[in-house]
């Protein structure tokens, strides 16, 4: 028995499932195991109703980069704008002391690159000598930008109360639900490897236990930080399929060698008793023969 394996805390949802759905339909279709099937079952409900909790919150967060997103884009027109209306006030003048002031250093095209962060923070301190310009269009631009930053904010705020939230979840309900499944697995296949000890010893197979756990797999990666995780996470599992596979390839040698050492077993004893019948016979013959010589 090699038992089940660990599973990880961020497996995905979908994938414990299936571990779990796996143990708990097993479990029923024996007599013997079906009352180990009832946590299972209590389990998966309680998975799902997590399961929807994640989903909100992955919802959440992916609204509040969409919100992030947007906001860059109205950002990014209020560069082009600023520019414009700056060149505009000053006769297109590139060496004017706002123009230098609020691109010095740095293109448009240059500036517009990041989602929001650096680009934010820059365009916030231009608030200020834009309204004090004393030239309307360019006070009309500092309206725009001061509500297109506020906007931002707001995105940014979301976005970050979102992964805490998620964080939150992940280290508080999703760990829990998680320790629980491995304990809960753990805990079954000790009390199905006790039936087998107890009662059921010759009448199932020698990997009775091991059927009734499996290992799967699988997510999704929207952005290229959660690529980059998921991809840790898949080599990871590939890591524990690579084991489970080598476990397995062990375990069936182990199955093989027993088998042939069982049948290897079975062939001496075969042997040993035809010879002890031949030697039986032998010693029958000899006995005879000495009786039909003593007439």
């Amino acid at each position: 028995m090699t038992g089940p394996h660990t599973i990880a805390i961020d497996e995905p949802f979908e994938d414990v499932d299936e571990e779990l759905r796996h143990t708990e339909l097993t479990a029923k279709a024996y007599p013997e195991t079906a009352p180990l099937a009832e946590p299972f079952t209590v389990l998966r409900a309680e998975l799902r109703k997590r399961k929807v909790e994640e989903d909100a919150l992955l919802d959440a967060i992916a609204f509040a980069k969409a919100l992030m997103v947007a906001a860059d884009d109205v950002l990014n027109v209020l560069v082009d704008e600023t520019k414009k209306a700056v060149l505009a006030a000053y006769n297109q003048d590139f060496q004017a002391p706002l123009y230098r002031q609020l691109f010095e250093g740095q293109s448009p095209s240059d500036l517009k690159r990041p989602i929001l962060g650096a680009q934010l923070e820059t365009m916030r301190a231009w608030v200020g000598p834009l309204g004090a310009a004393n030239v309307p269009a360019l006070g009309a631009t500092a309206l725009k930008l001061s509500v297109a930053i506020v906007k931002a904010d707001d995105a940014v705020t979301k976005t970050s109360l979102a992964e805490q939230a998620m964080d939150t979840f992940v280290a508080g309900p999703r760990t829990e639900l998680i320790n629980g499944v491995n304990a809960l697995r753990k805990l079954t296949a000790g009390q199905i490897g006790e039936l087998v000890h107890a009662s059921l010893e010759g009448k199932v197979p020698r990997d009775f236990v091991d059927r009734f756990f499996l290992s799967s797999g699988g997510s999704r990666t929207p952005t290229l930080p959660e690529l980059s995780q998921s991809i840790t996470r898949l080599e990871a599992k590939l890591a524990r399929q690579k084991a489970l596979l080598e476990s397995m390839k062990e375990k069936e040698a182990k199955l093989r060698k027993a088998k042939q050492e069982s049948e290897l077993a079975e062939k001496q004893a075969k042997l040993a008793a035809a010879e002890k019948r031949a030697a039986e016979a032998a010693q029958e013959i000899a006995r005879i023969k000495a009786e039909m010589g003593s007439t």
